[in-house]
């Protein structure tokens, strides 16, 4: 995943931004007139030459991308096809044992992800 953002701060450890919001109207051809998101802490990890006022492109972790994608999308999903075996075979309660495994999961990857220090964003290039 990229996105583009603007450098608004540069501090030791981390950069603030403001990401560039210009995909928001599908019938205008205008590209000067993005809008600006909320503020937000990246890391420049590949040290580069940077300053305040440029556009760059953020990048995320790939192995990070997959985390996360098996831990919200398929661990839920696998909980209820485990719920659905798991019940007797009566329809109703296979029903109940998919909303059960489904909903739980989803409840505890919610829950983590509150706790969780979030991941930050990496410059990648300037544009």
């Amino acid at each position: 995943m990229f996105e583009k953002v603007q450098i608004t701060k540069i501090e030791e450890n981390q950069v603030e931004v403001v990401p560039l919001i210009t995909d928001a109207c599908i019938n205008c051809n205008k590209g000067s007139c993005g809008k600006r998101g909320t503020p937000f802490y990246v890391v420049n990890p590949k040290k580069v030459e940077i300053k305040i006022g440029d556009v760059v492109l953020l990048k995320n972790s790939l192995v990070f991308q997959i985390f996360q994608a098996a831990f919200s999308l398929v661990l839920p999903v696998l909980a209820a096809i485990a719920g659905y075996f798991l019940m007797p075979e009566k329809e109703s309660l296979q029903v109940l044992g998919i909303l059960l495994g489904f909903g739980i999961t989803a409840a505890i990857v919610t829950i983590t992800s509150r706790f969780l220090p979030p991941v930050k964003s990496q410059i990648d290039r300037v544009l």
